[in-house]
């Protein structure tokens, strides 16, 4: 149990929390008025997409061309960090034959050093090698997760 109240206000009560961890209720303002509020949470860690996917999501790539290495910085409280907690990266068609999830253990390919998901400590990033090959002509996002949140994304299609 954590005491959510906001600052100054009493008798909150919360009332739901959305999926991006928001939670809305009721309370008494500073102000001595019952009053509704929604509190967002401060996520610790901002995952940045690396070339060659752009962060803007115009990557356009050879569905032939074999592997799409995936790769993210972190940004800690502000702050570029090497210290890469553990992390899971997924894939999503989001346009393009079936949308949805990717399977990852289909469309995996051997990292250049190591696993298909591997942390670079020498470029303090995450690496990971996708197949393209296998994946389609679609348009893709990959979510990379740090303890049960989404902290970054990237998009890119496979022509």
């Amino acid at each position: 149990m954590k005491d959510i109240n906001p600052a100054g206000w009493s008798d909150t009560d919360a009332r739901g929390i959305n999926d991006s961890g928001q939670i809305v209720g009721f309370g008494i303002n500073p102000q001595g008025q019952e009053h509704g509020f929604i509190l967002t949470p401060i996520i610790p860690y901002k995952a940045s997409v690396q070339p060659p996917i752009n962060a803007d999501g115009s990557s356009i790539f050879n569905a032939s061309r074999g592997v799409v290495p995936v790769k993210f910085t972190l940004i800690q409280n502000g702050t570029q960090t090497c210290a890469l907690p553990p992390a899971t990266i997924s894939a999503t068609r989001t346009a393009g034959g079936t949308v949805g999830a990717i399977d990852e253990a289909s469309y995996l390919s051997p990292a250049d050093n190591g696993s298909n998901f591997r942390i670079d400590a020498n470029a303090c990033q995450y690496v990971y090698n996708l197949e393209a090959s296998e994946l389609g002509v679609g348009i893709y996002r990959v979510d990379i997760t740090i303890n049960g949140s989404v902290v970054g994304s990237g998009s890119f299609a496979l022509k």
